[in-house]
């Protein structure tokens, strides 16, 4: 796959300095050294040491990856929320894993999308950026190589994507709008909660209110960190477990999963430098719970 880097300056660089400018990594750079790929200028071979000046478009051209053989394709089908030659963006069901693991290494999310991508026309290997836990729907991203992979990685490191979930929680919150700035940490070893300590990693979790009921809200979620089970652990902790989050003492009663679901996501597209956003729709069960919560309401 061809990548066009754009200098724009009148300066004379070395082109190493101006593809690591652009967001190339050393990593991806000792890959193309060590035969993953060319860098084409004017169309000839350059290496990093080779000089431009003025204005110019440099090409990286780059080996189609190879799937690791110890890696399963699955065959289980996915639902496809969009897909362009950057990203593969899947609306994940509760019940499927993410990635695989030693309970499941065959039928994840990752190994579906890996079988449906080895079958295009031109296949690729996806590399997930963004997941999700095995009771929680929604918008599951992946990039469609290792390297369009690293020229995101800044955005997932600095918690500068967007990731927006809803969730239903019980009881009645007060605020219609907040900011939950509290520390999280793992309650033990052996356990798999999280639970607010000093001790614990910074978290923070705004939510806005979107319909009260009886005795449940739901809201719109937006993550400004990304710690594991973030959502769930913080308004457990303030009182209001997620309906249907058995781990940390929500009502199970109306579902037998966290009514959590991942409705949107949000990243510059490192080629375009233009936003790109995915939504995701409510499946069934969640919507299913929340005509029954209206229903009480009445």
């Amino acid at each position: 796959m061809q990548y066009f880097i754009h200098k724009t300056d009148s300066k004379k660089e070395a082109a190493g300095k101006i593809l690591r400018q652009n967001g190339i990594s050393g990593r991806t750079l000792k890959k193309i050294r060590q035969g993953a790929g060319r860098i084409l200028y004017q169309k000839k071979v350059i290496t990093e040491r080779t000089k431009i000046n003025g204005e110019a478009t440099l090409i990286l051209d780059l080996k189609p990856e190879q799937p690791d053989p110890n890696v399963a394709q699955s065959t289980l089908p996915i639902e496809i929320i969009t897909e362009d030659q950057h990203f593969l963006a899947l609306n994940k069901d509760a019940q499927t894993t993410s990635v695989p693991g030693p309970a499941n290494s065959t039928t994840t999310l990752a190994n579906r999308a890996l079988g449906y991508a080895q079958t295009q026309s031109q296949p690729y290997v996806p590399h997930i950026l963004t997941r999700l836990d095995f009771d929680t729907s929604g918008v599951v991203l992946f990039a469609k190589s290792n390297f369009i992979q690293s020229m995101v990685q800044d955005q997932i490191t600095n918690h500068t994507m967007k990731k927006e979930y809803l969730a239903v929680v019980s009881g009645r919150l007060p605020n219609d709008h907040g900011m939950i700035d509290l520390p999280l940490k793992k309650e033990s070893y052996e356990s798999a909660r999280r639970i607010v300590a000093s001790d614990g990693k910074p978290s923070q979790t705004e939510y806005w209110v979107q319909e009260r009921f009886e005795d449940a809200t739901m809201i719109k979620v937006r993550l400004h960190t990304g710690r594991t089970h973030q959502i769930r652990a913080h308004f457990a902790h303030l009182g209001f477990p997620l309906i249907g989050d058995e781990l940390y003492g929500g009502p199970t009663q109306l579902i037998h999963r966290q009514m959590l679901h991942a409705a949107h996501l949000e990243l510059v597209n490192p080629f375009t430098d233009q936003p790109e956003s995915f939504n995701a729709s409510l499946p069934d069960d969640f919507q299913d719970a929340l005509i029954h919560l209206r229903k009480n309401q009445a």
